[in-house]
């Protein structure tokens, strides 16, 4: 009984999360995980490219598997021109393949979306609560070390939005 409030409540807090970004991106579009795992499955010219812009040691931990990692600033300005120079070279096989950028649960990647959108660039979507929302619904993750995969949490403050089974220690 205690596990399913609180995997109802997870799911609330990281919908609550949405919400608030997509009160203050109003123009960046998400995309669902189950659908980006479609698409991801079809592997055809519809396959979308993955941008990973959390920290080299939350990458490492784990993310989802073909993800490009384009570290960014949690915090502070953003370099825009860094930002679109990585996305462009992402594209270079592929020149009209949607982007989909994603953090933990989708503030730092909503922040970049936003950016590479005012720089211009079109087909950019946010996936929604990030890694988390991935890994909550049991998606498969690559780079994890362990048998069973495990995130990194980010922070203690944003840990209890995953499900214990995928949590890794914060580093």
């Amino acid at each position: 009984m205690r596990s399913k409030l609180r995997t109802r409540l997870r799911r609330l807090a990281l919908r609550a999360v949405q919400g608030a970004l997509e009160r203050t991106f109003p123009k960046v579009d998400s995309i669902e995980p189950e659908e980006l795992q479609r698409l991801l499955q079809r592997g055809d010219e519809e396959r979308p490219i993955l941008l990973d812009v959390r920290s080299q040691s939350e990458f490492d931990c784990s993310h989802l598997h073909g993800a490009l990692h384009v570290p960014t600033p949690t915090w502070g300005s953003l370099d825009t021109r860094g930002l679109r120079a990585s996305a462009e070279r992402a594209r270079s096989r592929d020149p009209h393949a949607t982007l989909v950028v994603y953090c933990s649960v989708g503030l730092r990647s909503a922040r970049v979306v936003a950016e590479l959108q005012n720089s211009g660039l079109g087909h950019v979507l946010n996936l929604s609560e990030g890694i988390f929302g991935w890994a909550n619904r049991g998606l498969e993750l690559a780079g994890a070390s362990r048998e069973a995969p495990r995130v990194h949490p980010f922070g203690r403050p944003w840990a209890w939005l995953l499900s214990p089974e995928y949590r890794d220690r914060p580093h």
